[in-house]
């Protein structure tokens, strides 16, 4: 192996994603019911008094109250693309069904390529099995499922660009300028 390449070789990574989920999905609609009756709280409370606290407050707290639950039930998930034959192996073990016009197996591939690409939950590595990416599955919805494939998925084919962050520049700029 030539120098250069030995070096790019032995530097390099495979490409990683993260994708958040909460999965206390089941609090989204006391936050929306709520969110509704402080619309309302606020729209018809008339201070009568310097003493007239709004009703407003207390919802408001409440829904704040909920949303660090949903936060302490966010896990991050981390995944690393597989090598080449891994990826290709994967691919392989999981052919589109007879009559079905897919790439690979809609039914099977998905939770194989999450359980396989999974290197860590919460920053503890760990190690998944197709049985564990079902049980998952099962207890979250759609858009949830799409996302954790999406980042095991994406690990593997999309490129290893180097990002922007709007938001970094934007922070540096304006701290540059103070």
């Amino acid at each position: 192996m030539g120098k250069k390449i030995g070096a790019i070789v032995a530097g390099a990574k495979l490409a990683e994603r993260t994708v958040t989920v909460c999965t206390r999905g089941d609090l989204n609609a006391e936050i929306e019911d709520l969110q509704r009756q402080l619309v309302q709280a606020d729209r018809d409370f008339v201070k009568q008094s310097l003493a007239d606290v709004s009703p407003a407050r207390g919802l408001a707290e409440r829904i704040e109250v909920l949303r660090e639950q949903m936060r302490a039930d966010e896990h991050v998930f981390k995944f690393r693309a597989l090598s080449a034959k891994a990826w290709s192996d994967l691919l392989a073990e999981h052919p589109p069904r007879h009559g079905h016009d897919e790439i690979w197996n809609l039914e099977t591939f998905p939770a194989a390529c999450v359980a396989a690409c999974c290197v860590e939950i919460d920053g503890e590595a760990e190690t998944l099995d197709a049985a564990d990416v079902e049980a998952l599955f099962d207890v979250l919805n759609s858009k949830q499922r799409d996302d954790l494939f999406d980042g095991a998925y994406l690990a593997n084919v999309r490129s290893a660009d180097v990002p922007f962050s709007v938001l970094a520049s934007k922070i540096l700029h304006s701290t540059e300028q103070s």
